[in-house]
């Protein structure tokens, strides 16, 4: 799993058309990128799973942080 080293600035929302990359906080203080693809209803998760509307941070963390 990639993680972000903690000497890096905090990285924007990256977004391109049709994708979405959030980047949450763990309980460590690491940094792990989720990255959506968006349509026309919502937002499809890397696992699969839907989300209508946009998913908050904490729906992200904890389905992907620790």
């Amino acid at each position: 799993m990639y993680q972000r080293p903690l000497s890096q600035p905090m990285p924007q929302p990256c977004v391109k058309p049709g994708i979405v990359t959030v980047w949450i906080t763990n309980s460590n203080g690491s940094q792990l990128p989720v990255v959506l693809t968006k349509t026309p209803q919502g937002y499809w998760g890397p696992r699969g799973e839907y989300y209508t509307p946009f998913p908050s941070n904490r729906q992200l963390k904890s389905a992907y942080g620790f």
